[in-house]
C-alpha cells in the first residue's frame, strides 16, 4: 500500500512538473515571438531611415551627424615621369585655364595639379591643392602624398584622411550607381558608397546617430554582430548592411524553478504524511492486536483460578476435602486473581497525573521487599536489601511502590535461578534517588531488550501480562525520571530507576 501511494504521488508529481515546464517553454516562445516581431518592425524603420538619408546624401543635404563627401573616381594609371614636360611647354594663359580642370592627364595625374606646378605661381598651387584635398580632382592614393608634397601640403591632416578613403574605395569589389549604396561597418560606424558618373559619393555616421535619426526606443540598440551580446536579448539582422544587427531586450519570463521546487516539496510532504499515516495505522493495528492478545491472555489467566476457586468451593460445600488445605488453595488463587486485577487497574491509571507527597523512600522500599520476600524464600532466592540513608523525597508513593514491586516480581519470576540471588539497592545524591534491582539469572537478549518496555510486550514465550516494565517506565516518566537496563544474555540483568528528589510534576500535597 505504501509503495502504491509513493508511486502514485511520484507519477502525479512528474505530470505536474512536466506541465509547468511546458508552460514555461510556451511563455518563452511567446516572449521571443513578440520580441522578434518588434525587432523586425524596428529593423524596417532603420532601413527606411537609411533610404531617406541616402537620398539626402545624393542631393547634397545629408543632415546632422552624417559626414558625406563627393570624390572624383581615381584614374586607372599613374606614371609620374611623364607628368611635367608636356605641360611645361604650354603658354601661361593656357596653364591658368587648366588649373580649374577636373580631369586627369594622359599619364593619370590630376591635370589641375600638373598645370599649377608647371605655371609655378603660388595662387595656382594653392587653388589646385585645395581642390585636391577636397577630392574634386581624380588622383590615385599612391600619387597623393607626392603631389601634396610638391604643393607644400605634406603636413596637412587631410592628406592622410583622403589616402585612407581612397584605399577603402580601392578595396571594394563593386560600387553601385545611384540611387543604390553599398553599406558596411567600419570601427562602429556605418559607411556607404555609391557612384554617379565620374564621381564617388561616400558617407559615414555613428550607429548611435543612426539610432537617434530612426527614433529607436532606448532599450533597442544597433550593434556590430561580433560585439553584440545575446544574453537576455534578441538579435535581428538589418538587411542591406552586412554585420549590423538590431538588439532588443527579451521580456523576463517568470522562473518556474520556485514553483517546481514548491511542487516537489509539497509532494514530498504529502508522501511523508501518507507514509506517517500508514505507519500510524500499522502501529495502531499492532496495538489493537496486542490489546486483543492481552485481553485473551487475562481472560485465560482469570479463568483458571476462578475455575479452581469454584471447584474447591463446591468440594467444601459438599463436605468433602480438607478445609485448611482447600482454604490455602483458594487464598492462593484469590491472590493470583488480585494481582491480575491490580495489573489491569494500574495500566488504566498509568497515564494519570502523579499525586505527589512527602515520602520516606527507605521505608517504602523495605516494605516492598518484605511483600515479595515470601515468594523469594519459596524459590530459595536470597533477597538482599540495601536502602539506608535516603533523603525525604516528593513522590507518588503508591506508583513508586507498584514500580518497585514490578521490578522485583520481574526479577523473581523471569530473572533469578532456583537458589539464586536478587538485590534491591538505592543511593541518592543532591538531585535524584537511583533504585536498582539486579538478579543473577540468564540475562536478556539484545533483541528482546529493545522491546521489553513496550505495552503488552514480553520476552520470548514467558508468561505474564506484558505490563510490568511498561508500568515502571510510566512511573519514571510521571516523576520526570527514567528507567535504565544493563543486561546481556548469560550474566543477569540490572534495572535502575532514576527518580528526582523534587519532580517537576507538581507541589507536595498538604
Amino acid at each position: 500500500m505504501g509503495v502504491g501511494l509513493a508511486v502514485g504521488l511520484l507519477a502525479t508529481g512528474l505530470v505536474a512538473d512536466g506541465a509547468l515546464r511546458r508552460q514555461a517553454r510556451a511563455e518563452e516562445r511567446a516572449v521571443r515571438a513578440d520580441a522578434r516581431g518588434r525587432a523586425r518592425l524596428l529593423s524596417a524603420s532603420v532601413r527606411a531611415e537609411l533610404a531617406r538619408m541616402e537620398e539626402a546624401v545624393a542631393a547634397g543635404s545629408a543632415g546632422e551627424g552624417v559626414a558625406a563627401r563627393r570624390l572624383r573616381v581615381p584614374p586607372p594609371i599613374s606614371v609620374v615621369r611623364h607628368a611635367v614636360p608636356p605641360y611645361g611647354q604650354r603658354e601661361p594663359a593656357q596653364l591658368a585655364l587648366l588649373v580649374g580642370s577636373s580631369e586627369a592627364t594622359p599619364s593619370g595625374l590630376p591635370e589641375a595639379v600638373v598645370a599649377a606646378l608647371a605655371l609655378g605661381s603660388e595662387e595656382s598651387e594653392e587653388s589646385a591643392g585645395k581642390a585636391l584635398l577636397e577630392g574634386r580632382l581624380p588622383v590615385r592614393p599612391a600619387d597623393l602624398p607626392l603631389l601634396a608634397k610638391r604643393l607644400g601640403l605634406a603636413g596637412e591632416p587631410g592628406v592622410a584622411a583622403l589616402v585612407r578613403v581612397l584605399h577603402e574605395w580601392e578595396a571594394r569589389d563593386v560600387t553601385p550607381g545611384l540611387p543604390a549604396f553599398a553599406r558596411s561597418l567600419e570601427d562602429g560606424r556605418l559607411v556607404g558608397w555609391s557612384r554617379e558618373g565620374p564621381e564617388l559619393l561616400r558617407y559615414e555616421l555613428a550607429l548611435e546617430s543612426l539610432a537617434g535619426r530612426t527614433g529607436l526606443p532606448a532599450e533597442a540598440r544597433l550593434e556590430a554582430l561580433g560585439e553584440a551580446s545575446a544574453r537576455g536579448r534578441l538579435l535581428v539582422d538589418v538587411e542591406g548592411v552586412g554585420g549590423l544587427v538590431l538588439s532588443v531586450p527579451l521580456a523576463e519570463v517568470a522562473s518556474v524553478l520556485p514553483l517546481r521546487a514548491g511542487l516537489w516539496a509539497l509532494f514530498v510532504l504529502l508522501a511523508a504524511i501518507g507514509l506517517f499515516a500508514l505507519e500510524s495505522l500499522r502501529r495502531q493495528r499492532a496495538a489493537v492486536e496486542r490489546e486483543r492478545e492481552f485481553l485473551t491472555m487475562v481472560s485465560h489467566e482469570m479463568r483458571t483460578p476462578l475455575a479452581s476457586v469454584r471447584v474447591l468451593g463446591e468440594t467444601l460445600a459438599d463436605g468433602r476435602g480438607e478445609p485448611k488445605e482447600y482454604g490455602e488453595l483458594i487464598a492462593r488463587e484469590g491472590l493470583r486473581l488480585t494481582g491480575l486485577v491490580e495489573g489491569v487497574l494500574a495500566a488504566a491509571r498509568a497515564e494519570e497525573r502523579a499525586e505527589l507527597a512527602r515520602v520516606q523512600p527507605s521505608a517504602l522500599l523495605r516494605d516492598a521487599a518484605e511483600l515479595v520476600r515470601p515468594r523469594a524464600l519459596g524459590r530459595g532466592v536470597d533477597l538482599e536489601v540495601g536502602v539506608e540513608d535516603l533523603p525525604t523525597v516528593h513522590w507518588d508513593a503508591e506508583r513508586v511502590r507498584r514500580a518497585v514491586l514490578g521490578l522485583l516480581d520481574n526479577a523473581l519470576r523471569h530473572g533469578c535461578r532456583e537458589g539464586g540471588r536478587c538485590s534491591l539497592t538505592a543511593e541518592a545524591d543532591e538531585r535524584e534517588v537511583r533504585i536498582a534491582v539486579a538478579d543473577d539469572g540468564p540475562g536478556i537478549r539484545r533483541a528482546d531488550a529493545k522491546r521489553l518496555f513496550g505495552r503488552f510486550e514480553r520476552a520470548g514465550e514467558t508468561a505474564g501480562t506484558g505490563l510490568g516494565l511498561w508500568l515502571v517506565e510510566q512511573c519514571a516518566a510521571a516523576h520526570g525520571g527514567r528507567l535504565e537496563l544493563d543486561a546481556d544474555a548469560g550474566r543477569g540483568a540490572r534495572f535502575t530507576l532514576h527518580l528526582p528528589i523534587e519532580p517537576p510534576a507538581g507541589e507536595a500535597a498538604p
